[in-house]
């Protein structure tokens, strides 16, 4: 039961094997259309840390799939990592944040202009653009001041660097409702059937389902590897359950 206790624990995870998405991710995606309908009238769509490829799989079914015209969609996954291809999607393998790789996609779209551009993506680092950023002369933001007051038009701002650093709070707006499955609640493996139902012949019994793709030299490949190594190179001593010449019951031995 080891493999299944995770789709017990995540209902997401194993709704997305089961519908066919790569990761559960996918169902953000289809909930945003969902509540924004973002892909009206969308043809070239470029999905930016697109790895493994769910919302490269949601959008090729409610764009490509769904189109009266499938050729004239274009969509783009662009990635640091590997991934693996799917129909109808141009995969890219290069940094988002590089010149050329922008240039790449464009020269895709045949020098048009996206018209939807996603991203799923966990940034390591955040930061705001600013357009037309224009400090008072002589300031120079570090960690201990990173903000100045909004009065500061007015006011002297090096009184502002005698006193505390000013904090915004940003009110959180909770997504979804009531009506889907809470993502931190542990299901039943009968997905919602009971045994009741199931011996009317109502719903499927579960049975476990591997992931749809598996990762392509993922990040810790290596640690793996290494465990792996570790584990053959020092495997547990020999031992016996009874011990012959105390006549104790030994512990098994547990491999950390």
């Amino acid at each position: 039961m080891g493999r299944c206790s995770k789709d017990k624990r995540d209902i997401y995870y194993r709704l997305a094997k089961e519908e066919g998405w790569r990761a559960r991710s996918a169902f953000k995606l289809l909930q945003i259309d969902e509540e924004f309908n973002i892909f009206k009238g969308v043809t070239r769509v470029v999905d930016l840390c697109a790895a493994p490829g769910s919302w490269s799989q949601v959008l090729l079914r409610k764009l490509r799939h769904k189109s009266a015209a499938p050729d004239e969609v274009k969509i783009v996954a662009v990635d640091l990592q590997a991934m693996a291809p799917l129909e109808g999607v141009t995969c890219m393998q290069g940094d988002i944040t590089k010149v050329e790789t922008a240039h790449a996609i464009i020269e895709h779209f045949s020098g048009d202009k996206a018209q939807l551009v996603v991203c799923d993506g966990a940034p390591d680092e955040a930061f705001v653009v600013c357009r037309g950023y224009s400090p008072p002369p002589g300031y120079t933001p570090t960690m201990s001041n990173p903000l100045l007051h909004a009065s500061s038009a007015t006011h002297d701002w090096k009184d502002q660097l005698l006193g505390p650093v000013d904090r915004l709070i940003v009110p959180f707006v909770t997504c979804g409702d009531l009506s889907a499955y809470d993502a931190d609640t542990s299901y039943s493996l009968l997905v919602g059937a009971s045994t009741v139902l199931l011996e009317l012949g109502i719903g499927e019994p579960y049975s476990y389902k591997p992931p749809v793709q598996p990762p392509i030299n993922p990040a810790y490949q290596s640690a793996l590897d290494q465990r792996r190594a570790t584990a053959t190179a020092n495997p547990p001593p020999a031992h016996d359950i009874q011990d012959q010449e105390s006549g104790h019951q030994q512990s098994p031995f547990i491999l950390p």
